[in-house]
């Protein structure tokens, strides 16, 4: 078979007593035949030979002779008797095997890592070679052949047996010639894969790589993305990327589309994303990014997502330039100054010949996308009412600002009221003052306003309650003073909304009133009988005074004015319940 050298895993093995009670060496429990077979670095040499006592073990189903020594020998026919095997581990020493297998028509697991595999794997289904052998396994979830620099290998052009089971496969620096092919496209199973420097082409018309949510960690290798030069969308958001991102990038200048939220990214943000000239989507989100916000080159910028990072300074002019911004995420930055001068600038609200009034008379508003009536493909997640929220789908005509938890101060301007497109604005935690300006209520379809907790003084407008699209509304912690609004949806906001503006009357609203139940309305009750009765005893009282003091006259007419406002009143209560 091979020679085994005295080892820890081989001391337990005589032959006078059952091999199932050896080590490393499982059975069945009910046929105590061997179905494991484990001697993983055991200081194995030799070659094996076709009437060895190891292909007696027809019932195996793992079997691991890795990191051992078989240099020079074959992998017989013989191996192909394993029907039953499902993983096969022969990795890390060298062997120069010429691969020949036959019937493993159950294997999951394949290990050949490391094994300076020299042969030649061709493209030839009739033969029992390795290539035929791993393209016509129906259960293979795990091919790993990586580190086999002398290996060539092609892959089929065409869809494979074990295309929807296979999970990961690894061909690391494996010479895997040709091109990248179609059977790609039909891995659906697949959860790892590892192509790094296998020299495989077809890359150069790529356009368009999406790995988001996935479990991919470390650094990831920005540099070797640079000779590709057509690619136009890259989306590895949602994984566990660290480390910082190279300065030196300068691949990929037609990138349109980047997505690298949800990581662990950290350090300044590179240059490089910034000299984007076609750049139209960013979103660096939930990362650990710190420092200032450089000019952007792109004027086709639509996203900008930056929020939940470290950033700090000032928003940069060639952002405000943008003329078709439509989302502005910096939430929970350390980013300052003036938010008047910050929304004033923003060339998306000078560029509204698309939303402006139709005639100073309509007092109508419409407003259409300048990139099509299409919805915006990655879904976003904003703040409101102190959540996060995620939009799955969101028009493109929609326009979204999202300043909470920054530095920015000053006063809310009135321009923002041409900004009819705008669905939420969020400028809460920041350190806003002056007077909420009346022209927001042309925002005719905002759905989200919150502008606390900050130093807003002045009167709630009143032409706000012709927001009736207005869904979620915080302005709560502010100097406010004077009326709620009445009507339409004021009425259906919670007086959690205006908490902590001392100055605001606040009164019960219609949902506050529905959610006390059943009993409100015999709480009613008993409080007008207790204010009848308060009120039956001060009017005797009236009564004596009046007769003792000879005011006949005065209490007559006391009387009718006091017997019409009684029989008001319960009017007026029996119509409201």
């Amino acid at each position: 078979m091979f020679t085994i050298n005295a080892y820890s895993k081989t001391l337990s093995w005589n032959m006078s007593i059952d091999c199932c009670s050896w080590d490393e060496i499982h059975c069945d429990e009910m046929t105590r035949k061997a179905i494991k077979f484990n001697l993983a670095n055991s200081g194995l040499q030799g070659k094996f030979h076709s009437n060895s006592s190891l292909f007696q073990l027809s019932n195996l189903k793992r079997l691991n002779l890795s990191f051992n020594n078989f240099s020079g020998s074959y992998i017989l026919p013989k191996f192909g008797e394993f029907s039953s095997l499902r993983h096969l581990d022969l990795s890390f020493k060298p062997h120069n095997f010429e691969l020949l297998f036959k019937n493993l028509t159950q294997l999951r697991e394949l290990n050949f890592e490391s094994m300076n595999v020299s042969s030649t794997i061709p493209l030839n289904f009739s033969s029992y070679l390795l290539y035929t052998l791993v393209f016509h396994l129906s259960n293979l979830e795990s091919l790993d052949l990586s580190s086999n620099s002398q290996l060539s290998v092609r892959f089929p052009t065409t869809k494979w047996n074990s295309t929807a089971s296979l999970q990961a496969l690894d061909i690391y620096r494996v010479n895997a010639t040709g091109r990248i092919p179609e059977s790609f496209g039909h891995l659906t199973s697949l959860r790892t894969l590892d192509l790094f420097s296998c020299n495989l082409s077809g890359f150069g018309k790529l356009g368009f790589l999406s790995l988001t949510n996935n479990n991919f960690d470390g650094q990831l290798e920005f540099l070797s993305f640079n000779r590709w030069t057509q690619f136009e969308w890259l989306d590895f958001s949602v994984n566990s990327l660290t480390s910082q991102i190279p300065s030196n990038v300068s691949g990929m200048q037609n990138l349109q589309s980047l997505y690298l939220s949800s990581n662990h990214l950290n350090g300044t943000i590179t240059s490089w994303m910034f000299s984007l000239a076609t750049l139209e989507w960013l979103d660096l989100s939930d990362n650990h990014f710190s420092g200032k916000i450089q000019e952007f080159k792109s004027k086709t910028l639509i996203e900008v997502v930056l929020k939940q990072n470290q950033l700090e300074g000032s928003i940069p002019k060639s952002l405000l330039d943008q003329q078709f911004l439509r989302f502005l995420l910096l939430s929970r930055n350390n980013l300052s100054g003036q938010i008047a001068s910050t929304i004033c600038n923003l060339k998306t609200l000078q560029n509204f010949e698309a939303m402006k009034i139709n005639g100073e008379n309509s007092g109508t508003r419409e407003y259409v996308a300048d990139i099509g009536s299409h919805y915006y493909t990655n879904s976003l997640i904003v703040t409101t009412k102190g959540m996060d929220v995620e939009l799955p789908r969101v028009l493109t005509t929609n326009i979204i600002i999202d300043l909470l938890r920054n530095r920015s101060k000053g006063h809310i301007p009135s321009i923002i009221g041409y900004l009819v497109g705008l669905h939420m604005l969020n400028l809460s935690h920041n350190r806003l003052e002056g007077h909420t300006p009346a022209a927001l209520h042309q925002l005719s379809v905002i759905e989200s306003l919150d502008l606390s907790p900050s130093k807003i003084s002045g009167e709630i407008p009143q032409q706000l309650a012709s927001l009736t699209s207005l869904e979620v509304l915080n302005i709560s912690h502010n100097h406010l003073v004077g009326c709620i609004p009445k009507g339409k949806q004021f009425d259906t906001f919670e007086n959690s909304s205006y908490q902590g503006n001392d100055g605001v009357a606040q009164t019960m609203t219609l949902v506050e009133l529905d959610q006390e139940g059943g009993d409100s309305s015999m709480i009613s009750w008993q409080a007008v009988l207790m204010g009848y009765g308060c009120g039956l005893f001060i009017g005797l009282s009236i009564i004596y005074i009046v007769l003792s003091t000879q005011y006949p006259a005065w209490f007559s007419r006391m009387d009718v004015i006091l017997e019409h406002k009684i029989i008001t009143r319960m009017k007026r209560h029996k119509k409201r319940y």
